[in-house]
């Protein structure tokens, strides 16, 4: 992961510790709750795996924790952050005019889902 982009596991790693325990509750009322190893919790709160969306929500649910309140006040990435649009970006704006168009064009259509 670049240095540059928010660590959205960290930032939901010290979440899920710091709801947990402002609910009073252990590792284990948790882990036991969410059905999951209480060591696999442990490791996800000290950031040191990182847990898929569906484990997320086994943990929040667990947690009685509506899952937008753990995103809440999460910092975001800004575009010129990641690399790849920024260098973008440069070329962009070192291209002549012709030229920023036909880049446009491209990244338009490379960017369509289909």
């Amino acid at each position: 992961m670049p240095q540059s982009t928010v660590d959205i596991y960290a930032f939901v790693a010290r979440r899920l510790r710091e709801e947990r325990k402002a609910r009073g509750m252990t590792l284990e009322d948790v882990s036991s709750r969410a059905i999951m190893n209480t060591s696999f919790l442990h490791y996800i709160e000290a950031n040191k795996k990182r847990p898929s969306l569906g484990m997320i929500k086994k943990i929040v649910d667990a947690l009685g924790l509506p899952i937008e309140e753990l995103f809440a006040g999460a910092p975001k990435n800004k575009p010129q952050d990641i690399p790849t649009l920024r260098r973008i970006t440069e070329l962009v704006r070192e291209a002549p005019p012709r030229r920023r168009a036909a880049i446009l064009k491209v990244v338009k259509t490379l960017s369509r889902t289909d």
